[in-house]
């Protein structure tokens, strides 16, 4: 590509272009010089020049009278590219934020039973346990904080409104510092090696039951609020924590 084609890329106006391709011929030339060698008005030199000084493409040099200073062109439309490709990706990110589709937030409400397809939706289900959970929270987690801030706020308020909260942790090594943050908190930890399953219940009233597939790490998730079947997952967690390692602060 040739530099005039570069140049129409910028979209330069005539006269930038022209007091360009002058400089570029010259190397260094004052703004009088520029102005007659390149047919650019007396009264639109220096706008000319500083709007290339802008762009990137010279160089202002600190003289009496002012010099300008061609730019090596290799240099120059390098450092321009990679400045629109910065401003591109941010764009691109910031399109991908604004059509981002919002994760609807689950209320159970009257339902007795909802199936939640993928990550996702078990985790604004988690999220719902946490705000609402009102005696103790039990839990069987790979991840034991989840990937988002925003259930570690909600486990904190929790555990300052008096919720017991126990934790069995069937990956130690992933989870040591949010372990070490969350003994601190005061929730109780123990460790048992189980894979694939995960499991949540809210005053053993409510719960939430997970198969996860270990290689695509994709979930299905039952919620229910039936007792008996809820009843029959906490006796399933108390004897899990019996024989799960204790895990001191």
């Amino acid at each position: 590509m040739e530099i005039k084609d570069l140049l129409d890329d910028l979209k330069l106006n005539a006269y930038e272009k022209s007091a360009y391709m002058k400089l570029l011929e010259l190397d260094t030339s004052t703004a009088i010089q520029l102005c007659k060698q390149a047919k650019v008005p007396y009264g639109r030199i220096y706008n000319v020049l500083i709007s290339l000084e802008q762009i990137g493409l010279i160089s202002i040099l600190p003289t009496e009278p002012k010099k300008f200073k061609i730019i090596d062109p290799k240099i120059a439309f390098k450092l321009i590219l990679d400045r629109k490709k910065e401003e591109i990706n941010k764009k691109l990110k910031e399109i991908k934020r604004i059509t981002k589709p919002k994760t609807q937030r689950i209320i159970p409400h009257e339902k007795d039973l909802i199936i939640l397809d993928g990550a996702d939706k078990f985790y604004e289900m988690l999220k719902y346990f946490q705000r609402t959970v009102k005696k103790e929270y039990l839990t069987v987690a790979h991840e034991f904080a989840g990937p988002r801030e925003s259930i570690q706020i909600l486990r904190k308020r929790a555990m300052n409104r008096g919720v017991e909260q126990k934790a069995i942790v069937t990956n130690i090594r992933e989870n040591k510092p949010i372990i070490r943050q969350n003994l601190k908190l005061g929730v109780k930890i123990r460790s048992y090696p189980l894979e694939g399953f995960r499991l949540m219940i809210k005053d053993r009233t409510e719960s939430v039951q997970s198969i996860v597939d270990p290689k695509t790490q994709e979930r299905i998730s039952i919620y229910t609020r039936n007792k008996a079947y809820t009843q029959s997952m906490a006796i399933f967690f108390d004897s899990l924590w019996k024989k799960a390692k204790i895990i001191k602060p």
